[in-house]
């Protein structure tokens, strides 16, 4: 049974994950906030795999809005295993991690490794940079292609 967010709101605080189709077919997951303030919801799991490099791992999907800090466009993130995760206070940006996001030209999962992006006002795999040479600054093919051939 699929509730409306006003319904599944009734009697709970929980922040509710409405699913919208996007133009390419796919769904897009985004998610209200709770009385608790702007902290994502730790619900909406799905397998993060890069496209390039293989790069695996459990994450969520979607808009990172921790207290100042919003990330411009829907990324791949999860708790920082390398900070003490503080139950009692109000979660920071240095408390998740970004592990990638999909590619403004093909839509395929990309990390944040330089070897598999690059970011530009969107993030754009390395495959869609150095195939598109012309859509992007000359200066920006001659980097990624530099930094990927050592």
């Amino acid at each position: 049974m699929v509730e409306s967010p006003e319904t599944a709101r009734k009697g709970t605080d929980k922040p509710v994950a409405v699913v919208e189709p996007t133009s390419t077919g796919e769904s897009s997951v985004k998610t209200e906030p709770s009385d608790a303030g702007d902290v994502p919801s730790e619900s909406k799991f799905t397998q993060f795999q890069c496209g390039l490099c293989g790069f695996d791992v459990r994450a969520q999907f979607g808009d990172l809005n921790v207290g100042k800090m919003k990330c411009a466009k829907p990324v791949f993130y999860g708790r920082n295993p390398f900070e003490p995760y503080k139950r009692a206070s109000k979660p920071t940006i240095i408390d998740y991690i970004i592990y990638g996001s999909k590619c403004g030209m093909c839509h395929r999962d990309i990390c944040v490794r330089v070897e598999c992006s690059y970011f530009v006002g969107d993030h754009y795999c390395v495959e869609c940079i150095k195939g598109n040479r012309d859509k992007f600054p000359e200066r920006i093919v001659k980097h990624v292609i530099a930094r990927n051939n050592k």
